[in-house]
């Protein structure tokens, strides 16, 4: 199957970027398919790593990252530290961090002061929701610290 691709990009409150394929069918007949879709000009805040070094009541060091092409103003990234078994929360902290440029990351370092093997956490980056953001859903990171209990 014959297939020539031609990529056009308009800017339209935005960047959408179009693709047209035209391809032959088996007939000889030609097809062309046309899909379109909306590129976000938006930052986008992540919670990249949660990283203890000493997990005897060493920092916690959580890396948010801005992978959106606009800048992110500051905003607030949380670390909630949960028990191993059970749901008490036993650290609650806001941080700083930003403005980030594109592409840019930062680290907030946590002291939490407690051992930590085998607790879970939580780091949540934009806590209030101050960055108008391409993708609201992707600013937390879960998971559990290793180590012997």
């Amino acid at each position: 199957m014959k297939q020539k691709m031609m990529l056009m990009m308009s800017l339209i409150l935005g960047l959408t970027i179009t693709i047209k394929a035209q391809r032959q069918d088996t007939t000889g007949q030609d097809d062309l398919v046309t899909s379109s879709s909306a590129v976000s000009t938006l930052p986008d805040v992540i919670v990249e790593s949660v990283s203890a070094a000493d997990l005897d009541g060493g920092p916690v060091t959580v890396i948010v990252k801005n992978q959106g092409p606009r800048k992110a103003q500051q905003f607030g990234v949380e670390l909630k530290i949960i028990g191993s078994s059970s749901d008490k929360e036993l650290f609650n902290q806001t941080g700083a961090a930003g403005p980030l440029l594109p592409g840019q990351w930062m680290k907030v370092i946590f002291q939490t002061k407690m051992g930590l093997s085998q607790l879970r956490y939580c780091a949540t980056a934009d806590t209030r929701n101050r960055v108008a953001e391409s993708i609201e859903t992707n600013n937390r990171q879960c998971g559990r610290f290793s180590g012997k209990p």
